[in-house]
C-alpha cells in the first residue's frame, strides 16, 4: 500500500493563504505609512487633533490586519490538519502491519500473490457432555 501524502492542491492552497497573509500585513503597514505622510501634510491645520490622527490611521489599516489574522488562522488550522491526517494515517498503517504480522507467519509463504491461498480454521466452542 502506498503511503498517502497530503494532496498537492491542499498544499498549494495553504501556501496561497500564507502569501495572502503576508500581503495583507504588508499592505496594512504600507497604509499606515501613507496615512502618516498624509496627516503630516495637514498637521498645522486646526482640524487635526491627536484623536483624529489615531482614528484615521486605525480606520485605514485595521481591516487589513484583521484580514491577515483571519487568513493566518485558516492557514495554521489547515497545516495542523494536514499534519494530523498524515500522523493518523501512519499510525493506522503501522497498527494494521503489526496485526497482520502477528496473525500470520510468513516463513512458509513467499507472498500471497504467488497463487497460494490462506485458509482459516474456526474452532467451535466445545460442548460439555452431560453425565
Amino acid at each position: 500500500m502506498k503511503k498517502q501524502q497530503p494532496k498537492l492542491m491542499n498544499l498549494i492552497f495553504i501556501i496561497i493563504l500564507y502569501i495572502l497573509t503576508a500581503a495583507f500585513f504588508a499592505y496594512g503597514l504600507f497604509n499606515i505609512k501613507i496615512s502618516i505622510d498624509y496627516i503630516s501634510s495637514y498637521q498645522n491645520s486646526s482640524f487635526v487633533t491627536d484623536q483624529n490622527i489615531i482614528q484615521y490611521i486605525a480606520g485605514s489599516s485595521i481591516i487589513y490586519f484583521i484580514a491577515g489574522l483571519v487568513t493566518l488562522t485558516g492557514a495554521v488550522i489547515l497545516t495542523t490538519l494536514n499534519r494530523l491526517q498524515k500522523n493518523i494515517y501512519e499510525a493506522v498503517l503501522q497498527l494494521n502491519n503489526n496485526r497482520i504480522s502477528s496473525y500470520f507467519d510468513y516463513d512458509g509463504f513467499s507472498s500471497i500473490d504467488d497463487g497460494q491461498q490462506l485458509e482459516f480454521q474456526i474452532n467451535e466452542p466445545r460442548r460439555r457432555s452431560r453425565r
